[in-house]
């Protein structure tokens, strides 16, 4: 008998401990894709250049988040106490150190940094001078996040205050100019927008609220019509794409699941099997968890990246992928030397209609972006040439020129399959197997991909035996089996499809 086994395959965590995954299927460093036809096909992820090097500039390692400004048209990045404008040769000044990421939002011809860590609030104008913001009003119990909505910056408190700013500057407050959040006697985790709306996040509720121009106090007004009894543990753990808000959060039961707020809905994007990983890695355990995301390729992406803390310092334990167009789950990590998983602190959000190159810092400090080429090569350098448009990866190979690489490594992709039994209990005979998929642009030479199996429910594993998929070849005498999981693996310097796997199987007589 003759049948294909799609190349298919979502994380489905069966085992896992200290944030790390052990057991079960996945798809790592795995993007899958579409024919005209509707089929998929997995591929690599994007690779990554990185553009800025920590390491190489300073003996900080804790990268807090990053900016691009418009109005200056240059990134600016903090790693620890210093912030950055470009690269790490150029610096702004100094804040009070620390490890949690900031949030940077822009008002009134200012970016504005808030410093939950260490409760303080900080700008940067354009001539590119520093300020900490000193109004005695200011909040001194910041919570993760912020919001600009219509000249006022929001920021919230733990006891579910929430205060504004006056009208288009950042550094005058008042005391009086506040409402609270109160809606269930819970901590406040979270603040920031929705829309145009200022939503509140607690550790076990979610409150909106709309700008009702009141002419004392504060303008805001919230939403009877609607609100959540879902809360949020770790204020690290939400991702604002600004029309949509992804977070870690736990129902009045406690059960840890990921979230999507679109349009004032909530809805569960986890599975069951990656609740279950949720809850023990982020809910009951003492690791915390860092949220980002990326529109890649049209993929829009979440990473969550289950982070520890040593000697001061955030460790990566292991980044999660969800895919939204595909509603696949995924693992990802970074083969370069130094670095592990991948553990995405801050994505440069898009401020205008322009095209511009977009960032990302990770926990180490380093600044990268998707280098915009077809091959899987990860690579350091300080050469910043190729073509990406923020939040969206323009891959034409057209506009990418070459990059004086540093370091360098393949991307290292694998995809774990469910287990495969023919539909009946019987024992079967497996005697060839052909994978279907090939080269993408036609590239010429030899692309080997790794298989191995398991007949025992991922224990155990059968000696490695490669496939050279440029060529038509068939991998024969597979053995005895009652059920059975491959796994593939590829760490060449070609861009492959992934599509399936064809077997040729039969009923064995020893049943």
């Amino acid at each position: 008998m003759k049948l294909r086994i799609p190349l298919t395959s979502s994380l489905d965590p069966e085992e896992f401990g200290g944030g790390s995954i052990t057991s079960g299927t996945d798809a790592c460093n795995i993007l899958y894709e579409k024919y005209s036809d509707g089929k998929l096909y997995g591929t690599q992820r994007p690779p990554i250049a990185v553009v800025t090097d920590a390491s190489a500039a300073t003996t900080d390692a804790r990268g807090r988040g990053c900016y691009y400004w418009e109005l200056n048209s240059a990134l600016y990045f903090i790693n620890n106490d210093t912030i950055y404008k470009g690269d790490y040769a150029t610096t702004i000044g100094t804040i009070t150190a620390g490890i949690e990421p900031v949030t940077i939002v822009e008002l009134a011809s200012k970016i504005v940094i808030i410093d939950h860590e260490n409760n303080k609030g900080w700008t940067i104008d354009s001539g590119d001078t520093l300020a900490q913001i000193t109004d005695a009003d200011f909040p001194t119990d910041l919570i993760q996040g912020a919001a600009v909505l219509d000249g006022f910056l929001f920021v919230g408190s733990s006891d579910g205050t929430i205060s504004q700013s006056a009208s288009e500057d950042p550094t005058v407050w008042s005391a009086l100019d506040f409402l609270t959040a109160e809606r269930e006697p819970d901590k406040a985790v979270h603040i920031t927008k929705h829309l145009d709306q200022v939503v509140m996040f607690g550790s076990r509720t979610i409150e909106f609220f709309y700008n009702a121009s009141f002419p004392a106090g504060s303008v805001l007004q919230r939403r009877n019509d609607v609100s959540y009894k879902t809360g949020v543990t770790d204020g690290r753990s939400i991702h604002n794409t600004g029309d949509k808000i992804y977070f870690i959060g736990s129902d009045l039961t406690g059960s840890g699941s990921v979230y999507l707020l679109d349009s004032f809905q909530i809805s569960r994007v986890s599975t069951p099997q990656i609740d279950k990983y949720i809850h023990d890695t982020f809910i009951q355990s003492d690791l915390d968890a860092v949220a980002a995301g990326i529109t890649v390729n049209g993929h829009e992406l979440l990473l969550l990246t289950g982070l520890t803390t040593v000697d001061s310092v955030f460790q990566a334990t292991q980044t999660i992928v969800y895919d939204k167009t595909t509603s696949y789950w995924s693992t990802w990590d970074i083969a370069l030397p130094g670095f592990s998983e991948f553990p995405l602190v801050k994505w440069t959000d898009q401020t205008s209609l322009g095209s511009r190159q977009g960032y990302g810092i990770l926990v180490n400090g380093d600044v990268f972006k998707f280098s915009g080429n077809s091959t899987p090569i990860d690579v350091v350098s300080e050469s910043d040439t190729d073509y990406v448009v923020d939040d969206y990866i323009q891959q034409q190979d057209d506009y990418v020129l070459s990059l004086g690489a540093d370091a360098s490594a393949n991307i290292e992709c694998r995809i774990t399959l469910p287990e495969f039994d023919g539909d009946v209990q019987n024992n079967k005979m497996m005697h060839k197997l052909e994978l279907v998929g090939g080269l993408i642009g036609g590239t010429a030479g030899t692309a080997d991909v790794d298989i191995r199996w398991s007949d025992d429910h991922y224990n155990t594993y059968s000696a490695t035996r490669s496939l050279d998929i440029s060529l038509r070849r068939k991998l024969t005498r597979l053995g005895l089996f009652n059920r059975r999981a491959f796994e593939l693996t590829y760490t060449g310097a070609e861009q492959l499809r992934f599509e399936a796997l064809e077997i040729d199987f039969k009923g064995s007589n020893y049943a």
